[in-house]
């Protein structure tokens, strides 16, 4: 997650797009990093805002006078972030995060847990916007099913086809039978990370 100050964004509007070849960015750390078209930054209508999964900009950071917030909550795919911090010899919290890859679906869960944080520690903030995700919904590969043979599992261990299939779901795979003696099973997005796409989700706040 990232928050902005809703005061020091240009426009309405910030979305994940390639950087510009030559394109500048003063980071939340004080240095300014020149980009190139294999970079993602999070951008407004005056440029970027962000390098998307490694670093806010210090233009759009919070601070002691910030009423208004806008928080980002977002996924990014592993390989771009790491390719971006090694280009850039820029390894931070979010980048090692995201490089480990993340579950899409978690966005929207990491923005519901910081309004309950919010409210915690500044009484009287309010919500003033509302949700924005920009997600088609996980890619086709992200959620195959496997196909799994209770007897291989039986060979290894004495367990009854409903022990396997309890454990299983008690795991929160997705289980459901495809033919005699074979479990097709479907891996919860937060086990099958690795194939995540990318996935930007925004709300706005601010202090009443």
């Amino acid at each position: 997650m990232h928050a902005f100050d809703a005061g020091k964004l240009n426009g309405r509007t910030i979305f994940v797009r390639r950087a510009t070849d030559g394109e500048t960015l003063a980071a939340l750390n004080g240095e300014s990093y020149t980009l190139s078209s294999s970079n993602l930054v999070i951008a407004d209508s005056a440029g970027a805002v962000a390098l998307a999964g490694v670093i806010g900009g210090a233009g759009s950071a919070i601070g002691a006078a910030t009423t208004r917030i806008v928080l980002e909550s977002a996924n990014f795919e592993a390989t771009q972030i790491r390719k971006t911090s090694s280009t850039l010899k820029l390894r931070t919290d979010a980048s090692m995060r995201f490089e480990k890859a993340q579950d899409p679906v978690n966005t929207v869960r990491a923005l519901a847990r910081a309004i309950v944080l919010l409210q915690e520690v500044c009484p009287g903030i309010r919500l003033v916007g509302g949700l924005i995700d920009n997600w088609r919904g996980p890619a086709a590969n992200a959620r195959d099913r496997v196909a799994h043979r209770v007897d291989r599992a039986q060979a290894r261990r004495d367990v009854e086809a409903a022990e396997v299939r309890r454990i299983l779901e008690s795991l929160e795979f997705g289980v459901a039978q495809s033919e005699p003696g074979v479990l097709s099973v479907t891996v919860p997005t937060w086990r099958a990370t690795k194939t995540s796409p990318s996935r930007t989700t925004c709300l706005r706040r601010s202090a009443a």
